[in-house]
Parts: structure tokens; sequence; C-alpha cells
């Protein structure tokens, strides 16, 4: 299930946000997340400066870390993410546990493939969930 309250936003762009004079690619992705009672998204693992709560219409830089993603594979961290809404359900169906785990359309920046997973998974040094409930009228 893909999350209604999430927008599609241009593929290609920058933001005054990032600084002046950066230009990146901004990539349409899907990310899987956990969905709390209250209805905030939640990281599935590692969290961001020690909390899992995802902020909306937020750009995250992930940290970057050397880990281990429990089979003895070490890696750069990074904010896995897929570019298909078929790629991520196929990858949802891994998880054993599937209960409040939701796709969500994001926006990523600074792509690499994760070399050793057998998904078509990336990691993206940059992330952000853009929702129309956070929005306010002027």
């Amino acid at each position: 299930m893909v999350e209604q309250c999430t927008v599609n936003a241009p593929v290609v762009g920058s933001s005054p946000t990032l600084g002046a004079n950066l230009m990146r690619k901004i990539y349409n992705c899907f990310r899987i997340v956990e969905v709390t009672r209250t209805g905030d998204y939640k990281t599935l693992f590692h969290g961001i400066k020690k909390s899992r709560v995802l902020p909306l219409n937020k750009w995250l830089k992930a940290e970057r870390k050397w880990v281990n993603d429990g089979v003895g594979t070490y890696y750069w961290s990074g904010f896995h993410v897929l570019k298909t809404i078929k790629d991520a359900r196929a990858y949802l169906k891994k998880f054993k546990k599937k209960r409040n785990k939701r796709i969500i359309a994001i926006q990523a920046m600074g792509l690499r493939k994760k070399a050793h997973s057998p998904y078509p998974v990336f990691l993206a040094s940059k992330t952000r969930i853009l929702c129309l409930k956070n929005f306010q009228k002027n």
C-alpha cells in the first residue's frame, strides 16, 4: 500500500535550502517505513540522531557510517530507497513482519546502488517525505 498523503514532485530540480550553488538531481523514489498508531513514519532500523521518527517536508541527511547488514557484509550507510513501486512491493515481501509497514513516495538525492543486495535497493545520501497534511494555508 502506498500512503495517500504523499504528492508527486518534479523529478529533477534543486532546493534553495540545500545551498544556492548546489544543483543535484532529485529522484522520485519509494521507501518502506513503519507507521505508528498516531500516523507518524518511522525508520525500520537505524534512526537519525537517536530517533526513528521521520519528519515530513524536511530534507534529511544520512549519517555516513560503516555499518553491517546483519549477515557479515559491511557498507557505507545511507537511506534505503527503491526506484519503482514494483521494486518496493517486491522488497516489502521479503520482510517477515509486514504489520504497520507501508511504502511511501519520497524524494532522494545522492543515489548509489547497494552492491551486495539481491534486490534493486539504492542508498541515498538525502531524502524527504512530501506530505500535504503538513502544508499550511497562507
